[in-house]
């Protein structure tokens, strides 16, 4: 009599999961596109004021935007000349 082999219920349960990752890569097109490159595309929106529609608005959005981002920098600058 030949023994039956039962069927092994971490593959099973690692066939669901790899089909339900599967599934939620592609809904969610997170890979698609390299990470530095929707990075770059993130922070080009971002500091390019893209989210506004008033020329005004967008001109103050990216000064703004940009003086944030020197004050950082000098600050980053500053922490670690003093600290370091």
């Amino acid at each position: 009599m030949a023994r039956e082999k039962k069927p092994d219920p971490d593959a099973a349960r690692a066939a669901a999961a790899r089909r339900e990752m599967e599934r939620i890569t592609a809904q969610s097109g997170a890979f698609d596109r390299p990470i530095l490159e929707r990075t770059r595309d993130r922070l080009g929106d971002h500091f390019g004021a893209a989210d506004t529609e008033d020329p005004v608005e967008r001109r103050a959005a990216r000064i703004g935007r940009a003086l944030s981002l020197l004050a950082t920098v000098g600050l980053l600058a500053w922490l670690v000349v003093t600290y370091l």
